[in-house]
Formats: structure tokens, C-alpha cells, sequence
């Protein structure tokens, strides 16, 4: 009389086990299924953000896939060669490699023979030119550099460094890769690679993506 009762009673453990074991598994994936729409979620408003938002640097809003506006392309500074003065401005409508530079400055040295092939290659057909900007340099010390190097593109002198404020140079060299359109398409602010700036010229000539909304 006494086992019939104690093995209903195992039975009924075991039963409510198992239901609270089901339970706990079907909460688990709920919460699964859960965590998994909200990272979704979250992604989907991330990269929305990132195409819409006013990014608060350059570099921010070109690492998110934007082309920020080139700073300061009205302000005209004066030639290393020559007579007059020039402004980014001044080459709308083309790309152009924009970098700043110093004589004393060795990586400006070894970057010198890829941004003298990517001048030439520009001017060749048409397409942009390789723009010089010395910064924290003479001007006689500058020229010098310029024309040892053979880098035969216009060049111009920031000598109160407004123009490098503007694109916030922290140190040299720092190129730029701005569009037809006068956008920044690529920021390096080191030593430039060829690989490098294969990839932003190529997709600074294929201008500027169409807007959203």
C-alpha cells in the first residue's frame, strides 16, 4: 500500500521536472530570439545613423562612408612658384590629391616619387592634379624641396597655417583625396601607400554617391 504511492509521487516529480526543464529551454530561445532582433535592430539604425549623421570631424564622417565638404576651398594662398595666389577652389571639377608637406620632413621625402607618378598621371588625361600645400616650412627651403623632387604640380604656402587648421594637420605628410565635386573622398595622415591612393582617386573619378531620401 505504501510503494504505489511513493512511485505516483516520483512520477508526478519527474513529470513537473521535465515541464519546468521545457519551460526553462523554450524562455531560453524566447530570449535568444530576443537579444538576436535588438543586435538587429540596433545594426540597422547604426549604419542608417552613419549615412545621415553630421559627423563632427572629417575623418568621422569619411571612416562612416561619407564626403564630407572640403574645408576652406575658398581661402587662396600664395604660390611657391611664381606670382599670384590659388585656392582649392580653383580646381573644381577635378580630382585632386591634396597634401601638405615640409622640406625637413623625411616621410614627405620617400612619399615624393608616388605623389610625382600620381601628378603626371592625373595631368595626363585630364582628370585632376596632385595639389602641394608646405606647412611649418620657408619658403626658400620649401621651393627647394619641391624642385629637387620633381614634383612639377602646383604647390602653395600656408605660412600662418589657416588652410592646415582647417583640415585639422596634426602632422606631415597628411594627404586628402577630394572628388570632382569638391568633397573628401580618403584622409591619410601618414605616410601615403600606392595602394592607397589607387583606391580613393578610382573612386573620387566615379564622383559622388546619390543621396538618400
Amino acid at each position: 500500500m505504501t510503494v504505489l504511492p511513493r512511485l505516483e509521487q516520483r512520477l508526478a516529480d519527474a513529470v513537473r521536472a521535465r515541464h519546468m526543464h521545457e519551460h526553462a529551454a523554450r524562455r531560453r530561445r524566447r530570449a535568444r530570439r530576443a537579444a538576436f532582433a535588438l543586435a538587429a535592430t540596433l545594426a540597422l539604425s547604426a549604419t542608417a545613423l552613419a549615412a545621415t549623421r553630421p559627423w563632427t570631424s572629417l575623418d568621422d564622417a569619411v571612416r562612416h562612408g561619407q564626403r564630407p565638404p572640403a574645408p576652406a576651398q575658398h581661402r587662396s594662398l600664395p604660390r611657391l612658384a611664381g606670382h599670384g595666389r590659388a585656392s582649392l577652389a580653383r580646381f573644381r571639377g577635378k580630382v585632386v590629391v591634396l597634401s601638405f608637406f615640409a622640406s625637413w620632413c623625411e616621410p614627405c621625402r620617400r612619399q615624393a616619387p608616388l605623389l610625382a607618378r600620381t601628378g603626371r598621371a592625373l595631368a595626363k588625361d585630364g582628370a585632376g592634379t596632385a595639389l602641394l600645400v608646405s606647412w611649418g616650412d620657408h619658403a626658400r627651403d620649401a621651393k627647394r624641396f619641391v624642385a629637387r623632387a620633381g614634383l612639377r604640380m602646383p604647390a602653395l604656402e600656408d605660412a600662418r597655417g589657416r588652410l592646415a587648421d582647417a583640415y585639422d594637420v596634426r602632422g606631415l605628410p597628411e594627404t586628402f583625396v577630394i572628388d570632382r565635386d569638391g568633397r573628401v573622398v580618403a584622409i591619410s595622415r601618414h605616410l601615403t601607400r600606392r595602394r592607397f591612393l589607387a583606391r580613393a582617386i578610382a573612386r573620387a573619378r566615379r564622383g559622388s554617391p546619390p543621396e538618400s531620401g
